[in-house]
């Protein structure tokens, strides 16, 4: 034993002589790029999404990584730490080594990306963050096999680090290549369950509140990092316990409350400022319509139809780039709870997205798990709350919802959403006839309405709503739909938009809305044709052929003829085995450039065109003085 131990010892020190070499030769071959990069930045000014997403080395509580992988000693550091890892018994410790590892390739990650512009390699570092964060994962599950205790200060590192690195991961997302944005997505699932597998195992059921309230308070950002806060919560409920999933909800609650609260008290700029913000923060987009979802109908400072649509588009534009395996991870995000909010949601995907028929398929893989669950808790008095638990969204899209679900319902179960509808429907009248004034209608009229072609047809097959409800809220509808197109400027949009109009016509005799939006989709689109051509087609001015710059100043008379002395265009040039044109000559700009002896006679004489007269000559001469 002792000869082992001692053997064990001996190697270390080797290693740690091998180590301080390599750290020491690799100082004297620092890549010049980097130094170059360090010397050359200049302050930038960034927006408040960018700042609450720039996690730096000492955030995470390491030092700045100097060493990548271009460099020739990177792999002896490597196998260094990884000798160092095995020979860390004690699993606590082992944890913090790992997730100290994992944290330093994340930020390796970055200057590769930000600093080095070298995504390949970037990407390197990030499949090395998740193979650590997995090591991580089966280091905790020995933990609490081993049941150890003083864990308290351990599991806040762990979770604070953990709630850095999906900040870190969200900006890396922006940067990467989209080539790689599939590792970026493996390395924030990684993020997630090493987080609530902490949080899960070692942060008491009693004590769960006290502790999240205290991460979240300690993490820095702007006074918009609530948002970045409350999207981090509802990707981490996902991954937990139902018993501390109702926990993670409830600080959600409060979290939503105060930002709120603090919103309303804030100017309109401040407002715009926050809509913003919402749309440039990375992550998972089905988490940021779920809070702009809550956000659109406590307040009306956003602007819920343009962002949704937005995010909608590069939630697909990201879903396309995913393995199918990924894909069923990332829409998982919507089938959590199985409430109407996420429905509402799979539905905006459902209708938005024109992409391949194998990611619709997901979509509606998602959809049906997402109506399952709901089916599911319908079972129960408490399950049909959480279905309802978003009730105060009186809308078209809410009525959508409830039809989906009328379909896959026995009727013995369809009872409580006709209550449902008919809740919805009086709350809708309500809040249409309340408005004070011309303005606060427009406002409720446009929270009602959406902007979704298919939702037409809603509107105005619902038993639920009185008629001059129901052509209050198509004619607000037909105005959101032709605003949408107006402001179109992408043919590719417009194509998708007039095909769903189509398919909702072919289903039936179409309303006079619907005909009046789809030929507002043909007028746009041939506007946006003609300025295509326009802009497309070379000018005759750029096309005309040009033989030296005194021809493009001289003005064509009328008949045709020109007036360069000469030349008319009624006579071609007279046929000979070199055609000259003789073109009156350009005084020099530097007097120097004649020769001696040359005088104005010679100059006339060289330039005067034998088929004019000598008047003529005269007169062309004393234009040249």
């Amino acid at each position: 034993m002792k000869k082992v131990k001692k053997n064990k010892s001996l190697r270390k020190i080797i290693l740690s002589l091998m180590l301080i070499g390599a750290i020491g030769s690799s100082l004297l071959l620092a890549n010049p790029l980097q130094a170059q990069t360090e010397n050359e930045s200049t302050p930038t000014l960034i927006s408040n999404a960018e700042a609450d997403e720039n996690v730096t080395a000492v955030d995470l509580g390491i030092k700045e990584p100097k060493m990548f992988s271009n460099n020739f000693f990177y792999s002896l550091k490597e196998a260094w730490n990884s000798i160092d890892m095995a020979l860390t018994f004690n699993p606590t410790k082992k944890a913090e080594k790992q997730m100290k590892r994992a944290s330093e390739k994340l930020i390796e990650a970055k200057k590769l990306i930000e600093e080095k512009n070298q995504p390949e390699r970037a990407n390197k570092a990030l499949q090395k963050y998740e193979q650590q964060m997995s090591r991580f994962q089966k280091t905790v599950k020995r933990i609490e096999q081993k049941g150890e205790a003083n864990l308290e200060k351990l599991t806040d590192r762990i979770v604070d680090n953990s709630w850095q690195h999906q900040n870190l991961i969200n900006a890396l997302e922006k940067k990467i290549d989209p080539q790689y944005f599939q590792e970026v997505e493996q390395a924030r699932e990684q993020s997630l369950q090493a987080a609530s597998a902490i949080i899960e195992k070692f942060i008491p059921e009693e004590k769960m509140e006290e502790k999240m309230e205290s991460l979240l308070n300690k993490q820095k950002g702007s006074e918009f990092k609530d948002l970045q806060n409350l999207q981090n919560l509802k990707s981490i409920e996902g991954k937990i316990s139902s018993e501390k999933k109702e926990k993670i909800q409830a600080i959600q609650k409060k979290v939503s409350k105060e930002f709120f609260e603090k919103m309303e008290a804030m100017d309109q700029d401040k407002k715009s400022e926050a809509e913003s913000y919402l749309k440039e923060i990375g992550g998972n987009e089905l988490q940021k319509l779920k809070i702009i979802e809550e956000v659109s109908q406590r307040d009306n400072w956003i602007n819920s139809d343009r962002i949704k649509e937005e995010i909608v588009k590069k939630a697909g534009q990201k879903i396309e780039l995913l393995s199918e395996e990924d894909q069923k991870d990332y829409l998982k995000n919507l089938s959590q709870s199985g409430d109407l909010s996420e429905l509402r949601l799979i539905k905006d995907l459902e209708y938005s997205l024109s992409s391949s028929d194998s990611v619709k398929g997901k979509i509606q893989e998602a959809k049906e798990e997402i109506l399952r669950k709901i089916n599911q808790n319908l079972n129960t008095s408490e399950g049909s709350e959480r279905v309802f638990r978003i009730s105060n969204q009186n809308d078209v899209e809410q009525l959508d919802a409830l039809e989906e679900i009328k379909k896959s319902l026995p009727s013995e179960k369809q009872e409580a959403l006709k209550e449902m509808e008919e809740k919805i429907a009086n709350n809708i009248r309500q809040k249409i006839s309340s408005a004070n004034n011309a303005e606060e209608k427009e406002n409720v009229l446009n929270q009602i309405a959406s902007d979704q072609p298919e939702l037409m047809k809603v509107i105005q097959s619902s038993k639920a709503l009185d008629q001059n409800t129901k052509a209050e809220i198509l004619k607000k509808q037909t105005e959101k739909i032709e605003k949408r197109i107006q402001t179109s400027k992408d043919s590719a949009t417009l194509e998708k938009l007039q095909e769903r109009v189509r398919k909702e016509e072919q289903k039936g005799e179409p309303s006079g809305e619907m005909i009046k939006v789809r030929e507002r989709i043909e007028e746009k689109m041939e506007e946006i044709q003609k300025e295509e051509k326009r802009i497309n087609q070379p000018s005759s001015e750029t096309n005309r052929p040009r033989l030296n710059n005194s021809l493009e100043n001289n003005e064509t008379k009328e008949g045709g003829e020109t007036n360069l002395p000469g030349i008319q265009d009624s006579a071609p040039p007279p046929e000979t085995d070199k055609q000259i044109i003789n073109l009156p000559s350009v005084e020099p700009l530097n007097p120097q450039i004649r020769k001696e002896g040359d005088n104005e006679q010679s100059i006339q004489s060289e330039n005067s065109s034998p088929s004019l007269s000598s008047e003529e000559n005269q007169k062309n001469q004393q234009g040249r003085r």
